[in-house]
């Protein structure tokens, strides 16, 4: 196991759960805990798109590189497809246009992983 010291630069795990197109910012949401060491927290910080583009390209690319790839983002867009047929027929108002958008990523995506796997 590396040292531990102050300064040393960390990975840390963050998830995009919004995007400004007008300021090119993305809002990443960070999970950890609290001061007391026991209890969950999550923050939210906001940095300039530009500063992670590069590392998103990355971790696609070693993404798009895994043979599971294409499952997965299979079984996400029949799950979402679900989930808004359902809501469709029950909850109709629950339907937003973020249901729309992470149909139409995952679809793009498993064509984009499909077209790679192709080449």
């Amino acid at each position: 196991m590396r040292e531990i010291a102050i300064g040393i630069i960390v990975k840390i795990d963050a998830t995009i759960v919004d995007y400004n197109e007008g300021t090119k910012t993305v809002k990443l949401k960070i999970k950890g805990l609290q001061e007391d060491n026991h209890t969950p927290t999550e923050k939210y910080i906001r940095m300039r798109y530009v500063d992670c583009e590069e590392k998103m390209e990355i971790q696609y690319r070693d993404d798009i590189s895994n043979p599971l790839e294409s499952l997965k983002l299979k079984k996400a867009l029949e799950s979402e497809i679900l989930k808004y047929n359902y809501r469709k027929e029950h909850k109709p108002q629950d339907i937003n246009m973020l249901d729309f958008t992470v149909i139409y990523a995952l679809k793009h995506c498993l064509e984009e992983v499909l077209k790679e796997s192709e080449a």
